[in-house]
């Protein structure tokens, strides 16, 4: 049986522990710790090995630079902005022109139901210590690397600032100026149809393991692979949901749900 693993955001800005990143998800850095040993102990079982670079600049849609308020504030991290917030005047983008695009990307990510936008702490910006890979897991990777005489495949998201980009094969929205940008992380997921197994790790479970798995799954369906949850394995020990936000979404709980209904599907979960 042909076997790989994905490695979902496996970062410095992600993790808990001796130092925090900006963006800490509580329980990461145990999980990496855990994803380093089992590379280690069962990293030969994978024919390849790929791993997602969440990617941004200080100004990204996800970030607080790219919105402001009436007085030309940005908001603090964790606040949810809504369509109907930008049509109060609660919030709107920071260059003006891209106005029309922010109202019709907050329809269209609400009318798809899968989050309500969130301004994030600035996180994994390109060229700084939190965007690299957690030290353990970049050692067993690069041991992986010697022993298997092959490359891992490093799949990076996040790049366009308009966009909000959890998942590795495709963006919260279609960004009609970056039509490439959807389409090869569509072939990168369908790539995948030639594994029989595909492990997967990293953080966090209720965001871009999350986005990244439903991506995952359509691009198989797309590739007439037959009941795909049942080629998934998720490596449950080794992901973490952010944190529930006051008086917004309970992250955990939607990680949990999520689980359970690929489980029921067909999916192993593997503690």
């Amino acid at each position: 049986m042909s076997a790989c693993l994905l490695i979902i955001d496996p970062q410095c800005d992600f993790c808990d522990g001796p130092a925090a990143g900006a963006l800490a998800v509580p329980g990461a850095w145990g999980d990496m710790e855990r994803l380093a040993r089992h590379l280690d102990a069962e990293g030969d079982r994978y024919e390849a090995i790929a791993v997602t670079l969440d990617s941004h600049g200080a100004y990204d849609i996800g970030h607080p630079s790219f919105w402001q308020d009436a007085e030309g504030h940005p908001p603090a991290p964790f606040t949810l902005v809504t369509r109907e917030a930008v049509a109060r005047g609660e919030w709107g983008p920071a260059d003006p022109e891209l106005t029309a695009w922010v109202v019709s990307y907050l329809e269209r990510l609400e009318a798809a139901g899968r989050y309500t936008h969130m301004v994030w702490p600035e996180h994994c910006l390109v060229g700084t210590p939190g965007h690299q890979v957690h030290p353990e897991v970049a050692r067993a990777l690069l041991d992986w690397q010697r022993r298997q005489h092959r490359a891992v495949r490093w799949l990076i998201k996040g790049l366009n600032p308009r966009v909000e980009h959890y998942s590795a094969f495709g963006c919260e929205v279609e960004d009609p100026q970056d039509p490439e940008g959807t389409a090869a992380g569509r072939r990168a997921a369908q790539a995948l149809a030639a594994y029989n197994e595909i492990a997967i790790a990293g953080e966090a479970l209720s965001h871009c393991v999350k986005s990244t798995v439903e991506d995952l799954l359509a691009g198989l369906r797309a590739a007439q692979v037959a009941a795909p949850e049942a080629r998934l394995r998720l490596l449950t020990s080794m992901m973490s949901p952010v944190p529930a936000v006051p008086g917004g979404p309970d992250f955990p709980a939607i990680g949990r749900a999520f689980l359970s209904h690929l489980q029921g599907k067909g999916a192993v979960l593997v503690a």
